[in-house]
């Protein structure tokens, strides 16, 4: 089992993971708490190369580049919990390799998940935090080839909708949506929506 090392200057966050430390017990070795990372957090994190880091987004507000975060816990996955993202935030930190970005509230709520996901190796996004990335990949991707419709039914599905919700948001057939899709990913090139977030990673 993994272990879980938080790293937090907001009283807030502290106070919540206190309330929710039994969640912890079945899904890491051990939980330990700092509140800043220097040279002695980074010697610890190096002697347990398995840990999952959580890092409130206060610290990398605070002067710490993500990069340097990541180079120093080259073999942890990193999960970012922070209230407000930019759509280039959101990029920018998934491109430098984090594993998880998350409001404090979602953490809060789907802690399971989020650790369990890092201890897959898996990508964990909140839904703003999705809408705020393809915001991005929106901005990135030459989308001027698609039709009207099909610029509608992009966004839908990028931020998570199925097909089946997709069709029922625009009051249109579910093949109507797979056609669309087909259509969208011949013209970007690509194959499936991971496509369409490597594709502008």
């Amino acid at each position: 089992m993994s272990d879980l090392y938080i790293f937090s200057k907001t009283e807030r966050f502290n106070f919540l993971l206190k309330k929710r430390a039994q969640d912890f017990q079945n899904l890491v070795s051990s939980v330990k708490t700092f509140n800043q990372l220097s040279t002695k957090e980074f010697t610890i994190i190096h002697e347990n190369p398995d840990a999952i880091l959580i890092v409130d987004g206060i610290i990398i507000n605070n002067g710490i580049e993500i990069e340097n975060i990541l180079q120093l816990a080259l073999n942890n996955s990193v999960v970012i919990v922070k209230n407000l993202y930019k759509n280039e935030e959101v990029y920018h930190y998934l491109k430098a390799g984090v594993k998880g970005l998350t409001s404090l509230d979602n953490f809060y709520t789907n802690i399971a998940n989020i650790i369990n996901g890092a201890k897959r190796d898996e990508i964990y996004l909140s839904n703003n935090e999705v809408g705020h990335l393809f915001q991005h990949i929106k901005s990135t991707l030459d989308t001027s080839e698609l039709t009207d419709r099909e610029q509608q039914v992009l966004p839908l599905i990028m931020n998570g909708f199925t097909y089946h919700e997709v069709a029922s948001k625009l009051d249109i057939s579910y093949e109507t949506i797979k056609s669309h899709m087909k259509n969208i990913y011949k013209k970007l090139n690509v194959k499936t929506r991971g496509d369409l977030l490597r594709y502008a990673l």
